[in-house]
């Protein structure tokens, strides 16, 4: 066989499955591996206690069911972003890192239930 890009070789090897990399838990967004680390409850109408991920995420993704809820994320658990409306109909993915989080119900009375999971890619 010739050389291409300065490789010369023989035929292609098959992968060893020991030379496989594995994801490192069963869920899996896109082609990497991923940690997840999954926060769930239900919001008040005041804002939670701080929220503390297992470590600083990459990415997030989240739902409420019920009703609309109010999101603050932080890189330090102290100072926290502006607030996010969650639509309960709208399920949504952001790249965004963050350390913790609180929640609230958007509307007074309004039960909502939270979802958010936090996301380290490798």
């Amino acid at each position: 066989m010739g050389t291409s890009a300065g490789i010369t070789g023989g035929e292609p090897r098959a992968m060893t499955t020991a030379a496989r990399v594995t994801p490192v838990t069963e869920h899996s967004y896109g082609p990497e591996p991923t940690i997840v680390d999954t926060k769930t409850g239900t919001a008040t109408d005041a804002w939670s206690a701080t929220i503390n991920f297992d470590w600083a995420t990459r990415y997030i993704t989240l739902r409420c069911v019920g009703n609309n809820m109010d999101l603050q994320l932080s890189n330090d658990g102290v100072t926290f972003s502006d607030a996010m409306e969650i639509d309960v109909n709208a399920p949504l993915s952001i790249p965004f890192s963050a350390s913790a989080m609180r929640v609230r119900n958007a509307n007074a009375g309004q039960v909502s239930v939270y979802h958010v999971s936090g996301l380290i890619l490798y």
